[in-house]
C-alpha cells in the first residue's frame, strides 16, 4: 500500500514537472513571437513601401472607398466638363505627365474625355499600403466602351492622383503580386485641385446609390440595366434588349426621377423655371430582409413604383421592377394571408400596374373570359380601350367594397391623372373572382 502510494506521488510530480516545462516552453515562444512581430512591424514603419510586397490588389468592399474612388474620376469629368484644364492637369500622376509629355495647354487633347458625359463605376481593385494605396477601376462610358484607370491616395496629405491606363495594363495590376517594391511610399504634394473627395454612406445612402444606379443605367447605359435584371424576370417582362429599351422610352418616371437627381439650377434661367422642369419624384421608402448569400431591398418611389434589388456584393445585384410578372415570396405571402378585400385590392393593383407601365399583354390576362368575349375581342382592342379611356398615367384611389355573398367581390375606385394634363376623374367598380391559390379573374363597368 505504501508502494502505491509512493508511486501516485511520483506520478503527479513528473506531470506537475512536464507542465511547468511546457509552460515555460510555451511562454517562450510566445515571447519569441512577440518580439518577431514587433520586429516585423517596426520594419514595417521603418520600410512603409515593403507592405505591398508580394500581395496583389484585392476587390474593394467598403462602400465609403468604393464610392470615394469613384468620385476621384468623376472629379476629372467635371473639371473637363467646365473647360477647366488646369484642375484636369493638377489631378495627373507625375511620371504620367512626363512620359505622355502634357500640359495645361494639351491636357484635354492627351486625354481625351471631352465627349465623354456620363460614367458609371464596373470594377473596383485596392492595393493597400499604410498611407498610400493605388486603386485600379474600370469604368464604363456613353457608348458602352470601357477605359480603365490608375488612381492613387496620399491619405497622410489627404491628396490624390491618377492616369488613364489600358486594359493590358489594368488585368496585369490586379492578376499580378507586386514584386518590385521600394523601402519608402510614394507621396502626392496636395494642391487646389487633387484633395480626395471622402464619400461617408449610412444605409440609406447606400439604397439609395443601388436605386439611382439603375436610374442612370436605364437612360444611359440601357444594355447594362437590362443585363442587371433578374433573368426569369427579364425574359417573361421583356424578352429582349429593344423590348426594354422600348419601355424605358416609354416611362416618364425613369426620366423624371433620372431629372430630380441630375438637373442643376445653373441649367435654367431663373428659380421657378426650374422648379417646374423637375417633378422631384424619388426614393421614398425601402424594407431590407437579409438571406443567406445576398440582402434583398425592396424599395418604393414617389409613386409607388416598385425597385426590388437582389444584392450579392456591393454593387453587384439582380432587380425586378414589379411585383406581377413572376412570384416574390415576400408579396406571396402576404397574399396568402391577407382576408377577401385585401386580396382584392392586391389584384387590383397589379391590374393597375400592368395598365400604367403599358403591359397590355399581362393586364388583358387578367380580365375574365366572359367579359372579353363581350368587350375586347383581341388584346388590340383593350388597349386601344385603355389609352381611350384611362389616363397616361393613373392614380387611383379605394372607396367603396362589396362582397357578393362570397362569390365574387366589387370594389369602386376613383382614378386621377397622375400627370395632372386632365382634370377630370374616372369612376371604375371592379368585379374580382378570387380563385385557388393565387389567381383571380377581374372585370370592370365600362
Amino acid at each position: 500500500m505504501k508502494k502505491l502510494i509512493i508511486t501516485i506521488i511520483s506520478v503527479i510530480v513528473i506531470i506537475i514537472i512536464l507542465i511547468i516545462g511546457i509552460m515555460i516552453l510555451n511562454n517562450e515562444n510566445t515571447k519569441k513571437e512577440l518580439a518577431e512581430e514587433r520586429e516585423n512591424h517596426q520594419y514595417i514603419l521603418d520600410n512603409p513601401g515593403y507592405i505591398i510586397k508580394d500581395q496583389k490588389p484585392e476587390k474593394v468592399k467598403l462602400e465609403n472607398l468604393y464610392f470615394t474612388a469613384e468620385a476621384c474620376v468623376q472629379k476629372m469629368l467635371s473639371y473637363t466638363k467646365e473647360g477647366n484644364k488646369k484642375g484636369v492637369y493638377n489631378l495627373l500622376e507625375e511620371d504620367y505627365i512626363k512620359e505622355k509629355n502634357i500640359t495645361e495647354n494639351n491636357v484635354f487633347e492627351i486625354m481625351g474625355l471631352q465627349n465623354i458625359k456620363h460614367l458609371k463605376l464596373m470594377e473596383s481593385y485596392v492595393l493597400t499600403g499604410l498611407s498610400y494605396s493605388s486603386y485600379y477601376l474600370k469604368v464604363l462610358i456613353n457608348g458602352g466602351n470601357s477605359i480603365y484607370f490608375n488612381v492613387n491616395w496620399d491619405t497622410e496629405n489627404e491628396a490624390f492622383d491618377l492616369k488613364i491606363i489600358t486594359k493590358e495594363e489594368y488585368e496585369k495590376a490586379i492578376n499580378e503580386k507586386v514584386t518590385d517594391v521600394k523601402s519608402k511610399e510614394e507621396t502626392i504634394e496636395k494642391n487646389n485641385y487633387n484633395g480626395i473627395p471622402y464619400k461617408y454612406l449610412g444605409e440609406d445612402d447606400l439604397v439609395e446609390k443601388y436605386f439611382l444606379d439603375y436610374i442612370e443605367n436605364a437612360v444611359n447605359f440601357p444594355e447594362q440595366a437590362y443585363n442587371n435584371l433578374d433573368e426569369e424576370y427579364r425574359n417573361k417582362k421583356f424578352g429582349s434588349l429593344e423590348n426594354f429599351r422600348e419601355y424605358v422610352k416609354n416611362n416618364p418616371d425613369i426620366m423624371d426621377i433620372y431629372k430630380t437627381y441630375n438637373t442643376n439650377r445653373e441649367d435654367y434661367e431663373n428659380y421657378m423655371e426650374y422648379m417646374t422642369s423637375i417633378k422631384n419624384i424619388k426614393l421614398e421608402r425601402y424594407s431590407k430582409t437579409s438571406e443567406d448569400g445576398y440582402t434583398k431591398y425592396i424599395c418604393q418611389d414617389t409613386y409607388n413604383n416598385y425597385y426590388i434589388f437582389k444584392v450579392t456584393e456591393l454593387m453587384q445585384y439582380s432587380l425586378i421592377l414589379d411585383t406581377y410578372t413572376i412570384e416574390i415570396p415576400e408579396f406571396t405571402e402576404k397574399y396568402e394571408t391577407s382576408n377577401a378585400q385585401e386580396k382584392v385590392i392586391l389584384n387590383i393593383n397589379k391590374f393597375m400596374q400592368g395598365v400604367n407601365d403599358k403591359d397590355y399583354k399581362y393586364a388583358y390576362s387578367l380580365l375574365a373570359d366572359s367579359f372579353k368575349e363581350t368587350n375586347f375581342n383581341t388584346q388590340k382592342d383593350f388597349e386601344n380601350y385603355i389609352k381611350t379611356n384611362f389616363f397616361e398615367k393613373n392614380d387611383f384611389k379605394y372607396e367603396k367594397f362589396g362582397d357578393e355573398a362570397n362569390t365574387y367581390y366589387t370594389y369602386q375606385i376613383k382614378i386621377t391623372d397622375r400627370n395632372k394634363n386632365r382634370n377630370e376623374e374616372i369612376t371604375k367598380t371592379f368585379i374580382i373572382l378570387l380563385e385557388e391559390g393565387l389567381d383571380f379573374k377581374l372585370s370592370f363597368n365600362k
